[in-house]
């Protein structure tokens, strides 16, 4: 049957394998579990993204300012990045957050918990005001940013589907208890938590240096959570508005936007050239369901290693006897039969839920390009809430906004 890696990492007596019997009468320190901090600070975290989201929102919908936004995106990466060092993030919370469903052993702390749910419920409400003030990864990204490499449109919806397949490995590793896979690639980590991760030092590099000239690259390309809260975001109720005025169609707003999120003004007269597209549409959605399946296959074999138990009897198949971890597992009176059962399992999940990812990825990219032939009535340039971060720089540069603040002074 088969054993979940969870209950194979501690035996009765507190380790893995049983250790040396020292003669000489040694006695083991106890082992005691790492406290994640006091009641205070736990929930102290979740007051300060709550007041740091509340301000936010009101840089984004009250004061309509840049430089307000600014204040509140470097408190919050001072705070969560510098003080707290990057932890607790909503982002690494992901794959906890998964296994409460998937493992029946998993268990979650409630202001971890709470952490990942708040930003969640601002989005359903308010948009992604997590992304625009209070995430550590954002903050860093947004204050290095400087001026936008043109990229054409098509390229980041196909690039979107790479958090689908990072949520499908964070759900095998969930599943299967492998270590965090989505802490463990942090680019930005290394920043905040210097020595926390080794090996990183120039994957940090390319995406501190990409993030000079491509807005976001992380938050947009890669990662999970933000899929999450722009999903939650086009059901906001509250929408960031460049102008409350008639737009002029200047297309300022369009060109200044560095994550490209701002639709213009448009009023088309027949949509009958995009309705014999559907067909085609389809035959190509459905063929990127196949081949992006046939990816996640291929994905899930390679991802599977993360796990220790795989790796292990890799190492046994292929007869690297010298190993250490070989030699403690065989010494220790491990059965080559038994993990090559459960490494099996393992990869199997890993195949599964990765080919999965593949379908979905397929079907989410078929919509997202199909999206670009269907036009809609607009009067005015509007916002779209899934792919906008709140960062207000169309606001500041909406000359009709521009003169309503003016004309408001004035009075």
């Amino acid at each position: 049957m088969y054993k979940s890696p969870l209950t194979l990492i501690l035996s009765e007596s507190g380790f893995r394998f049983p250790q040396p019997d020292f003669a000489s009468g040694y006695e083991y320190p106890p082992m005691v579990l790492g406290n994640t901090g006091s009641f205070l600070s736990a929930y102290g975290d979740i007051i300060v993204l709550i007041i740091i989201m509340t301000l936010t929102a009101a840089a984004i919908y009250r004061f309509r300012s840049r430089l307000f936004f600014l204040g509140v995106t470097l408190a919050g990466l001072l705070y969560f990045g510098i003080v707290r060092q990057g932890c607790p993030c909503a982002v690494g919370s992901v794959q906890n957050v998964l296994a409460l469903f998937l493992h029946p052993e998993a268990r979650i702390d409630l202001p971890v918990l709470l952490f990942f749910l708040l930003p969640l419920a601002a989005a359903l409400f308010l948009g992604r005001l997590y992304c625009g003030g209070a995430c550590p990864l954002g903050a860093i990204q947004e204050l290095l940013f400087i001026k936008r490499l043109p990229i054409p449109r098509t390229v980041w919806q196909t690039l979107t589907i790479v958090p689908i397949f990072y949520i499908g490995a964070a759900a095998a590793a969930a599943w299967t208890g492998a270590p965090n896979i989505i802490c463990l690639s942090d680019p930005f980590l290394p920043v905040f938590h210097a020595g926390g991760v080794t090996g990183m030092g120039i994957l940090t590099a390319v995406f501190l240096a990409t993030s000079l000239i491509l807005y976001r690259p992380y938050c947009r390309i890669i990662c999970p959570y933000g899929v999450m809260l722009s999903l939650a975001a086009l059901f906001s109720g509250k929408r960031a508005t460049i102008t409350g005025h008639t737009c002029s169609d200047c297309k300022l707003c369009n060109e200044l936007c560095p994550a490209d999120a701002i639709s213009p003004p448009d009023n088309p007269i027949d949509t009958e050239e995009a309705r014999a597209k559907i067909l085609p549409l389809l035959l190509i959605t459905a063929s990127l369901m196949v081949v992006l399946a046939f990816a996640g296959n291929l994905a899930g074999r390679y991802l599977s290693f993360v796990h220790t138990d795989v790796r292990l009897n890799s190492l046994i198949i292929q007869q690297k006897t010298e190993s250490t971890e070989v030699e403690s597992f065989l010494e220790q009176g491990g059965k080559p039969e038994e993990l090559a059962i459960t490494a099996g399992k393992i990869k199997t999940r890993f195949i599964t839920i990765m080919t999965i990812s593949g379908v979905v990825a397929g079907l989410f990219l078929g919509i997202s390009l199909a999206s670009t032939d269907f036009r809609r009535y607009r009067e005015s340039a509007q916002i779209r809430q899934k792919e906008c971060f709140l960062c207000t720089r169309c606001m500041n540069t909406c000359p009709r906004e521009k003169s309503k603040k003016l004309s408001e002074k004035v009075i």
